[in-house]
């Protein structure tokens, strides 16, 4: 994050202000409050972010604009379907990438492209940071490196020799920080605490193993009672899914009230959003903010390689398009086992030398017992 020391200004008598091309701005007087940091990020927001003069302003859809650049992403390979090929991107990573290339249009559409800097990228990323996630902000850093890269094939983009400015941003988010499998208090937790319908919702990605996306868009008549029929929307695989017996005699408790199996308290089906951000509700509640909805496809995982699934079958359970993550599981699986008969043969130890050594004090005993 941008370092909140670099444009201050202290005064003798204590006073603190935001300084820089020679105009001060004052600031709280104390530097650990959250409103110190926000007014100090106001101000490194208006003097950093782009600001052409306004009578060359360009419009957001201006020819080396980045909206312009937007519109020419979109109407790429990338997302649309040509000669019979399909696009290069998938419905789950277009359902993903087009609401953040909206907004990033919104917010920085008139801007220049090539003017981007890594201070403009960090000031940027830090402000979506603060007003939403950390994956939606790495997801917002990820779109303006890919509209840097697709822009140098074109004439309007004039960066004159400079690099990616989004290689030295700021780094916002990891997947192992971010999804963590369920431990089982945890679970216990959730399910002493959430609705019917949470219930069904995390019996339905625990026992499938599938995205969030592909849950709440399962519909009744893809159900034959035993198994469930899918494409997967961030891999266009197509699937049949079996329910294991616990999921099959919760459905047949469920009440058909929508077309989709998953609805919420008023009838009518959970969004991907709308059903993450109800199960955060409720971890946050429980003490357990640091798991996500996406953390349960996990434990599917686990939960299959530390009973013995192979990795082609984790791949089939849960719809993995290359080996790479069943491996990880199993790999996952087979240290916890190995390791479980490490500590065995160390409890195996520890018992002995006791045994031991209550043999030797026992035998000290009946030696001073026989001298008396």
């Amino acid at each position: 994050m941008v370092e909140r020391a670099r444009y201050l200004d202290r005064t003798k008598d204590g006073r603190i202000y935001f300084r820089i091309n020679g105009k001060r701005e004052p600031l709280p007087r104390d530097e650990s409050a959250p409103e110190f940091a926000a007014a100090y990020d106001a101000f490194v927001a208006g003097a950093l972010m782009p600001k052409p003069k306004r009578a060359s302003r360009p419009a957001p859809n201006a020819p080396s604009s980045i909206g312009w650049f937007i519109q020419q992403y979109l109407a790429s390979d990338w997302f649309v379907s040509r000669d019979g090929r399909k696009p290069k991107f998938s419905a789950g990573t277009q359902l993903d990438y087009r609401p953040a290339l909206a907004s990033i249009r919104l917010r920085l559409g008139p801007a220049r492209l090539a003017d981007l800097t890594s201070d403009n990228v960090d000031v940027y990323l830090a402000k979506v940071l603060r007003e939403s996630t950390p994956s939606t902000a790495l997801r917002h850093k990820i779109l303006l490196s890919n509209l840097w890269k697709f822009a140098r094939g074109f004439a309007e983009f004039k960066r004159n020799g400079k690099t990616n400015p989004t290689a030295d941003a700021i780094n916002l988010y990891t997947v192992e920080q971010e999804h963590e499998p369920w431990p089982d208090d945890v679970q216990d937790r959730f399910t002493a605490a959430c609705d019917k319908n949470l219930y069904l919702a995390y019996h339905l990605l625990l026992c499938t193993g599938q995205r969030v996306s592909d849950v709440v868009n399962m519909k009744w008549a893809d159900y034959n009672s035993t198994h469930f029929k899918l494409t997967q929307i961030k891999t266009n695989t197509e699937m049949w899914i079996k329910a294991p017996k616990i999921l099959r005699e919760l459905l047949a408790k469920t009440d058909r009230v929508h077309e989709n199996i998953l609805t919420h308290k008023w009838g009518k089906p959970y969004t991907r959003g709308s059903l993450g951000h109800r199960i955060k509700d409720v971890l946050i509640g429980n003490g357990d903010g640091r798991y996500t909805t996406h953390g349960l496809r996990k434990n599917a995982g686990i939960l299959l390689a530390e009973n013995g699934a192979t990795v082609p079958q984790i791949m089939a359970a849960l719809g993995h398009t290359t080996p790479k993550l069943a491996l990880y599981y199993c790999r996952l699986a087979q240290q916890k086992l190995l390791n479980d008969q490490a500590v065995a043969i160390m409890d195996d130890v520890f018992e002995r030398r006791a045994a031991d050594k209550a043999a030797r004090v026992a035998a000290r005993r009946s030696a001073i017992k026989r001298v008396r």
